[in-house]
């Protein structure tokens, strides 16, 4: 029986991915061994090497709603999932793996020291000025706290705002800034995808401004 792993590795963008592995061999190595010498010709001269190809949630897909769609499709109970797309045409275009994904039991991947999107939002409500606000509107809403709406809302919307102002407030940029370390250093694996995602894939103007003010986001 094949062991098959979840892994966080370091990609050359310096992203923090998940990767699928077999045996201890990412997917892509463990599909060109058992591909070798094989004689259909769209592997042999289309697909191989598997090892060039991008996982679907990978941080160099070009779009971020792509990423958004795959980790919602992962989340669900039972649903078809891209795996690995192309590496030179990085969107649903080109596809090449997908796989249909069933839950069969309650998984956790989170460790102890490690805190969910429900918990990092708890934190933000006591630290953020639209902290509370956002919660409650998340509750409203759906029921329940959905860390992506929910970090848009707190943090990538006023911040945004924040920024473009002429003379913006120094300790309000502080108190950002504070609370993305938080998730950067506190969060879990999907904590830190979404804050990726949503925030920092796009972050130059809120850098500059940090940095204006002497504020330290190297880290970021």
């Amino acid at each position: 029986m094949n062991h098959i792993d979840v892994v966080e590795v370091t990609n050359p963008n310096g992203y923090i991915v998940q990767e699928l592995t077999i045996d201890g061999a990412s997917l892509g190595q463990w599909l060109d061994k058992h591909t070798e010498g094989s004689e259909d010709e769209h592997i042999a001269a289309f697909i191989r090497p598997f090892s060039e190809l991008l996982f679907a949630w990978s941080h160099d897909i070009d779009w971020k709603g792509d990423r958004r769609f795959v980790r919602t499709l992962i989340d669900m109970d039972s649903a078809p999932v891209p795996i690995l797309l192309c590496e030179d045409d990085p969107d649903f275009s080109c596809i090449v793996i997908v796989a249909d994904v069933e839950k069969t039991e309650e998984l956790l991947c989170n460790s102890d020291d490690e805190l969910n999107g429900a918990e990092c939002a708890k934190i933000l409500e006591e630290i953020l000025p639209m902290g509370e606000e956002a919660l409650q509107k998340q509750l409203d809403e759906y029921g329940e706290i959905l860390f992506d709406p929910c970090i848009c809302d707190v943090i990538a919307s006023p911040l945004n705002d924040l920024v473009r102002r002429k003379e913006p407030d120094k300790i309000l940029l502080e108190t950002y800034l504070n609370a993305l370390k938080i998730l950067k250093k506190h969060g879990d694996i999907h904590v830190r995808n979404n804050l990726e995602i949503s925030i920092l894939d796009d972050f130059d103007e809120e850098r500059a401004a940090f940095r204006k003010y002497g504020l330290k986001c190297d880290k970021l």
